[in-house]
């Protein structure tokens, strides 16, 4: 970078100071970012439940089982280990307390 800068504009800098200036273009980049629109598709975990189950499946209110299987996997909606699942969805769920609110509109 000190390389590409011509002679009559090379300003001696320590370490310091070089990097508090690309602190500062860092910084004046980001604020413009955050300028930028928001997504209109919603992120985290509710993405994520959206591409496993479509709403009207999830939330329709019928034939939702829990059933036990051997393997643990991951919780749908805390993302603890489970060794249940809900037969309609596919999906592991806590029986008690995940269940129902995986199964509530969002």
């Amino acid at each position: 970078m000190y390389r590409a800068t011509p002679a009559s504009e090379y300003i001696p800098m320590d370490l310091l100071a070089v990097r508090r200036a690309i602190a500062d273009i860092y910084l004046k980049r980001s604020h413009t970012a955050a300028r930028l629109e928001l997504p209109n598709h919603p992120v985290g975990r509710v993405a994520k439940l959206d591409r496993r189950v479509p709403p009207a499946i999830r939330c329709d209110g019928l034939d939702h089982l829990v059933e036990h299987i051997s393997k643990q996997r991951r919780c749908a909606q805390c993302g603890k280990k489970v060794k249940q699942i809900c037969l309609k969805c596919n999906v592991p769920l806590h029986r008690k307390y995940c269940f129902v609110a995986f199964h509530t509109p969002v």
